[in-house]
C-alpha cells in the first residue's frame, strides 16, 4: 500500500472539485465539512496528457501525486511521484540508446546486423561532420597560423592564449598597422619571446635589482619595442620595478595605464590614457617604451581550450645571469624578518533598548566614554 498524503474531493458526479491533505483530515474539528476545509484550485492532468509533460508538472509543484481526470473533469485515477520517476528513467534509457544508435528492444546477444543497421546512420553521419570539420581548419590553416603569428610578432608575449591578447589590451582596431607574414627565421625567435629568468642568486633581491635583470634579459631578446608590467609584485609589494626598469633601459616609462588609445609602430609612437587620483591623463611618447598597466586595461579573461593546450606542450627557455652576462646586482634593500599582523582582541557589546531613541543614546554615551569622538 502506497503512502497515501492527500485526499481528492468529488462531487455527486464524480468530478473533481477539490483536494485536502491528511493532517488538515486529522486536525480539523469533526463538525466542520469537507466543503469548508478543502483547497478548490486543484492542478490535475488529463488522461491522454504526456507523461514527460506530467513529470514536469510534479518537479515544478513539488507535490508527491496529481489527479488524473478525464474531459468530463471526471477523478478516474491518480499518478504518484515514483511512477514519474519510473517514467522518466524510461525516457532518458530510451533517448541514451537512441544516440548511441541502438534500441531498446537491441540486446547483449542479438544478432550483429540488426545492431549495424540501427547504427550504421549515426556512425556516418558523425564521420561525414568530423571530415567536413577537419575540412575547413585545413582549408583555413595558413589564415589561423598567420594569425597566431601576428599575435605573438606584435606583444612579444608568450602564446599562453594568443586569441585573448589584443582584445586584452584595447587594440582590436589596429591590426592592419602590424606586419601579418612573418619569416621562418623571425618565427623562431618570436616563439623564444617567453623566457623565464632564474638563477639561485636573485633569492632576496629588491626591486632595482630585479629590475636590472630584467633589462638585460629585454637587451638580449633585442629588437622589442614594448615591455608590460603590472602595477606591483607581491614579492617586495614596492610598485616600481617597472620604472626602475625602464630607467635601466634609457626607455620613457608609462605608468598607471588603462587604455592605449593608439600605437603606431611605423612612426614608433604610442598614445595611452593614464588612471591618477586627479582623473585621466592622456600622455604620448615615442617607442621602444615601458608601459605599466592597471586592471583597467581589460576584463579578465579565462584562457580558451586551446589556449590551455598550447601553454600545457609549450616549453619556455630558461635563462640564468650567466645566459645574459651579468653578476647578481647589489640588493640595496632586505627584508631580514616578516611576521603577521599582531592579533587585536575584540569584545562585541549588543546595546538594547525599548526604542530607537533609547538605543541611540546609549550608543552615543558609549562612543563619548571610550574617546571615539
Amino acid at each position: 500500500m502506497e503512502n497515501v498524503y492527500y485526499l481528492f474531493v468529488v462531487d455527486d458526479f464524480g468530478r473533481l472539485v477539490g483536494v485536502i491533505s491528511m493532517k488538515d483530515m486529522i486536525l480539523e474539528s469533526p463538525e466542520r465539512k469537507i466543503s469548508d476545509i478543502m483547497n478548490p484550485e486543484v492542478i490535475s492532468v488529463h488522461v491522454n496528457r504526456d507523461q514527460e509533460e506530467v513529470a514536469q508538472l510534479i518537479a515544478r509543484y513539488n507535490v508527491p501525486s496529481l489527479p488524473v481526470v478525464t474531459s468530463e473533469g471526471k477523478l478516474i485515477g491518480r499518478i504518484t511521484f515514483d511512477d514519474v520517476m519510473d517514467v522518466v528513467e524510461a525516457e532518458a534509457t530510451e533517448d541514451i540508446l537512441k544516440f548511441g544508435g541502438a534500441i531498446a528492444e537491441e540486446q547483449l546477444a542479438g544478432e550483429w546486423h540488426q545492431a549495424v543497421r540501427n547504427r550504421l546512420p549515426w556512425l556516418t553521419l558523425n564521420m561525414l561532420t568530423a571530415a567536413a570539420a577537419a575540412t575547413v581548419v585545413l582549408l583555413f590553416a595558413d589564415t589561423i597560423a598567420d594569425e597566431l603569428a601576428f599575435t605573438r610578432r606584435a606583444h612579444a608575449l608568450p602564446p599562453a592564449d594568443d586569441t585573448a591578447l589584443l582584445q586584452t589590451l584595447g587594440l582590436n582596431g589596429m591590426r592592419e598597422r602590424y606586419p601579418r607574414d612573418l619569416s621562418a627565421g623571425e618565427r623562431q625567435r618570436v616563439a623564444l619571446a617567453a623566457v623565464l629568468v632564474s638563477d639561485p642568486a636573485l633569492v632576496g633581491a629588491d626591486s632595482q635589482a630585479i629590475a636590472r635583470v630584467l633589462a638585460a634579459a629585454i637587451q638580449k631578446m633585442g629588437d622589442v619595442d614594448l615591455v608590460f608590467f603590472g602595477r606591483q609584485a607581491i614579492d617586495g609589494d614596492m610598485g616600481v620595478t617597472s620604472i626602475q626598469t625602464g630607467r635601466a633601459l634609457g626607455w620613457p616609462v608609462l605608468s598607471l595605464v588603462s587604455v592605449i588609445s593608439n600605437l603606431d609602430p611605423g612612426g614608433q609612437v604610442i598614445r595611452v590614457e593614464r588612471s591618477t587620483e586627479e582623473g585621466r591623463q592622456i600622455v604620448e611618447t615615442k617607442l621602444p617604451a615601458v608601459v605599466n598597466v592597471v586592471k583597467d586595461i581589460g576584463e579578465p579573461r579565462y584562457p580558451s581550450f586551446m589556449g590551455i593546450r598550447k601553454a600545457s606542450r609549450a616549453t619556455i627557455p630558461s635563462w640564468s645571469l650567466g645566459d645574459l652576462g651579468i653578476e647578481a646586482p647589489a640588493s640595496a634593500v632586505k627584508w631580514p624578518e616578516l611576521e603577521n599582523a599582531p592579533v587585536r582582541e575584540v569584545q562585541t557589546e549588543m546595546i538594547n533598548g525599548d526604542s530607537p531613541q533609547e538605543i541611540a543614546d546609549k550608543l552615543a554615551d558609549k562612543i563619548l566614554a571610550e574617546k571615539v569622538l
